[in-house]
This record gives structure tokens, C-alpha cells and sequence, in this order.
């Protein structure tokens, strides 16, 4: 399994390269970075800024940052909403637009957190998103036991 370093401090995030399951988080975010730039900064704030220096952030409610949410069986998510200020540019979207939302799937392990998957999310959460990040993890597990996991550095 090949995992591609975010950023690293005290804790370091990485992202699964071509997931078994799911949407690749660093596919996901280079198209949201394109199309969806305040839910893409949202999220690379905790990715890079937040996250390696303090871990996940469940607690924060920090303007600018994804805040993070326990969902279960030890898995977690990112979650950036969209929030534009102007009350014209939202007048100007349509209502998918206006609750649209990125969510990046993680788990922890030691001082790891591990993206495996991401979507976009208008409603409830695509139904096969959390048993892709599920899959993904017991494949981690299995990678790690073999000695079959490779970590490339930060761009």
C-alpha cells in the first residue's frame, strides 16, 4: 500500500494513493481545489496547518479550518462546509451548491492520521463512502502486518 505524506510535525497526515475503494483523497482535493476553492482551503488548513501540529481537530470551532467528527469503529472525518460570507454570491447558487460539503475520511494510528477516501456531500453521506474508508483500513492493517507499506514524501 503506497501513502503519500501531507505534512508532518508531531503528528503526520497521510493519504492513501489509489485506494481499493472509494474516491482518492488527493484526486478529490486537486478537483476541489479547481472547482470548490474556500472547501478546499478549509480542509488543507487542517491537512497541513492544523492537524500535524495539534491532531485532528474535534474540539475546534475554528473559522477557516475543517473541523473533524468521531464517527465509528475508529474511523473519523474532516468536514468542510461551504461558507461563503456574501450574501450575493450565495443568493447566486444553487441549493446543492449552497449546503455542499467535503468530507475526507481518516483514522488514527500512534501519531498517523490516515486519509483514505473523500466525497463530496450535499445530503446524507454517500452510502458507500464509509464502508470504502472502513475497507481501506483493514487493508492499511493487512499492508502493515506484511511490511507492504510504503511512504512517499511531500511534494
Amino acid at each position: 500500500m503506497k501513502l503519500r505524506q501531507i505534512a508532518s510535525h508531531h503528528y503526520t497526515v497521510l493519504a492513501v494513493l489509489d485506494p481499493v475503494a472509494g474516491n482518492a483523497v488527493l484526486a478529490t482535493l486537486g478537483d476541489a481545489k479547481r472547482f470548490h476553492t474556500s472547501l478546499f482551503e478549509q480542509i488543507m488548513a487542517a491537512l497541513k496547518d492544523y492537524t500535524p501540529t495539534y491532531g485532528p481537530p474535534f474540539a475546534e470551532n475554528r473559522r477557516g479550518v475543517a473541523r473533524a467528527k468521531r464517527l465509528y469503529e475508529g474511523l473519523s472525518e474532516f468536514i468542510a462546509q461551504n461558507q461563503s460570507s456574501s450574501r450575493r454570491r450565495r443568493g447566486r447558487q444553487t441549493e446543492d451548491e449552497k449546503s455542499l460539503g467535503l468530507r475526507v475520511f481518516f483514522f488514527e494510528y500512534g501519531r498517523h492520521v490516515i486519509c483514505t477516501n473523500a466525497c463530496y456531500k450535499t445530503s446524507p453521506t454517500p452510502p458507500e463512502a464509509i464502508p470504502a474508508a472502513l475497507r481501506i483500513r483493514t487493508d492499511y492493517f493487512d499492508a502493515l502486518a506484511s511490511g507492504d507499506v510504503q511512504i512517499l514524501e511531500e511534494d
